[in-house]
């Protein structure tokens, strides 16, 4: 977002980076620390291209991997943190990170990242699946944009991993059903799908296709 990358480019860059991730995983290596920081893309007029870099963390012929990134860690791997046993990284876990990357770059927020009435510890929320759209979680608009901007799909999805902590695979076809259905507001400039009846951010008719 701070690049001025719009969400189709946006959705592409990350379509990218979950293929690179499914090829390195069908030759059996896991990410580990699969986290927003530990990859890069570049845009060129021939398309996208995605690098992975800090292939130390990756877990691979059964070499552990030593570091992590705590916003994108599993909470089902919090348990192995600051103990002398190794983090059972695995493929659902690079999905969890990978959920977490997709969220933030649609969101421009964690999702356990704001203020809860009660908790406020981000590891507190993120156990108790306390996540972004909870009723007790005040919605930082217009820092983050209107859930509305994001697809009924990907909506339900972000809910299934950061509230009831099933965590699941992304299914790239909803990336690319996203990005299909987008329209730009002619007001705000905002991209959101064109099954809205208006601008979720700022109530703008959504003109008749």
């Amino acid at each position: 977002r701070s690049l001025n990358i719009n969400t189709p480019t946006l959705l592409a860059v990350l379509d990218s980076h979950i293929g690179d991730m499914q090829n390195l995983h069908s030759q059996n290596i896991v990410m580990g620390d699969e986290s927003g920081r530990n990859f890069a893309f570049v845009i060129t007029s021939k398309g996208i291209k995605t690098f992975c870099y800090d292939t130390d963390a990756y877990v691979v012929a059964g070499y552990p991997c030593p570091v992590w990134t705590e916003w994108f860690l599993c909470p089902d791997l919090y348990k192995y943190t600051g103990t002398n046993q190794q983090i059972p990284f695995s493929e659902t876990t690079d999905w969890y990170g990978c959920a977490t990357i997709v969220f933030w770059s649609l969101f421009n927020t964690l999702p356990y990242q704001q203020p809860h009435v009660k908790y406020q510890e981000f590891r507190e929320k993120a156990e108790r699946g306390i996540w972004l759209l909870d009723s007790q979680v005040k919605y930082p608009f217009p820092l983050c944009p209107r859930p509305e901007t994001v697809s009924d799909n990907l909506l339900h999805y972000f809910e299934q991993v950061f509230k009831k902590h099933k965590f699941l695979p992304i299914n790239r076809q909803d990336l690319v059903d996203y990005a299909s259905s987008l329209v730009q507001c002619i007001s705000c400039d905002q991209y959101y799908p064109n099954n809205r009846p208006s601008c979720p951010n700022c109530s703008v008719k959504t003109p008749a296709i």
